[in-house]
Formats: C-alpha cells, structure tokens, sequence
C-alpha cells in the first residue's frame, strides 16, 4: 500500500482562514462549532495529498485494475475462510 502525506500551503491556509471570517457576524466568530467548521474547510482546501513514494514507470491503469480484482477476491476468499464456507458457496 502506499504511503500517503498531506502538504499544507500555509498562504493558503492563512488567506482561506481570513476570506472565511470575513463573511462572519459577530455571533458566528464567537461560536465553536463555527470557528471549527471553518479551520476543517481552510485545511481541505489548504492542504493536497502527496505519495512519498513515487510510482514505477512500468505502472499503469490496466494493472492498477488487475490489483484492485485481486484484492478484493482475496478478501472474499478470506472471509469465507473465516467463516468456513464451502467453496461452491463463494461468489468472487
């Protein structure tokens, strides 16, 4: 699997926070949940995922496709494991 980081664009994040309190009365500024809503949806727009890992030059869709099939068998075979199915009663 790999592994995923998020990186921030602290600018952003800083421009979104004060665009956001901008439209606010003063009620809202006050509130919690207000001021929560506010820092979750600056850091979503602040923020962009990013893989530590850079991917093959030999990957594409077509094997992506063929890794997401054999996941997911898998892990239909391995419930049925667990529950003890027969395997005519499997469905992959």
């Amino acid at each position: 699997m790999e592994r995923r980081t998020h990186l921030c664009d602290w600018g952003a994040f800083s421009a979104e926070i004060d665009l956001r309190v901008a439209g606010m009365t003063n009620e809202e500024r006050t509130s919690h949940q207000q001021g929560v809503k506010v820092i979750k949806e600056a850091c979503k727009n602040s923020t962009r995922a990013t893989s530590l890992k850079p991917e093959p030059y030999w990957w594409n869709d077509a094997i992506q496709e063929k890794r997401r099939q054999c996941t997911c068998t898998r892990r239909i075979l391995t419930r049925a494991a667990r529950n003890r199915n027969t395997p005519q009663n499997i469905r992959v």
